[in-house]
């Protein structure tokens, strides 16, 4: 018998190898809006979290450029951004693992949900997953308090079941330990 019925993974750092498409989405949003290029070397402050608070709270938007600004990251990264993502190694053969042995697996991500789609795809891996959850345009579903509980209903689930959530341990800002109430907080 399977220790977990279910398995949600995070996608960008867990999953896939994003930061180059994400930061070079980046740069060209914060380009067009002539604004400075902050130091994005270090990739898990902008590789996790929205990246509606990547551009409020690192790259400094006006509340008023934010929207416009998050258009432009899509756009760019629809066209560019996404086709640089490249599935971590050993990744491949765990999603199999699990498939074959029963396990209900889903994408939750707060990327926007057709972007957590073409990426899965792009990777070659979509067949691995039952369901693959992102935020949402209307913005209902931008972060894990609301992705976790629409991950689990997707899968048919419920809280009570045995369920594991994955992310990369790489983030140690606001999200990660956002992350980690969220799912404490659920009793995952």
């Amino acid at each position: 018998m399977n220790k977990y019925e279910y398995v949600l993974f995070d996608l960008d750092g867990t999953i896939s190898e994003s930061a180059m498409g994400v930061r070079k989405s980046i740069e060209y949003t914060l380009k067009k809006f002539g604004k400075d290029i902050p130091d994005l070397s270090d990739y898990t402050i902008y590789v996790g979290p929205p990246i509606y608070d990547t551009f409020k709270n690192y790259c400094k938007f006006d509340v008023s450029e934010i929207e416009e600004a998050v258009n432009t990251f899509r756009n760019y990264y629809n066209r560019e951004g996404k086709l640089l993502n490249k599935l971590y190694d050993g990744m491949d053969e765990l999603l199999r693992e699990l498939k074959e042995n029963g396990v209900k697996t889903a994408v939750c991500s707060s990327k926007y949900e057709k972007f957590a789609y073409e990426v899965v795809d792009i990777l070659g891996i979509s067949q691995y997953f039952d369901a693959i959850c992102g935020s949402s345009p209307d913005k209902s579903r931008q972060d894990k308090v609301e992705l976790i509980p629409y991950a689990i209903t997707l899968l048919g689930g419920k809280i009570e079941n045995d369920i594991i959530y994955i992310k990369d341990g790489e983030h140690i800002g606001n999200e990660s330990t956002h992350d980690y109430s969220v799912v404490k907080g659920q009793g995952i």
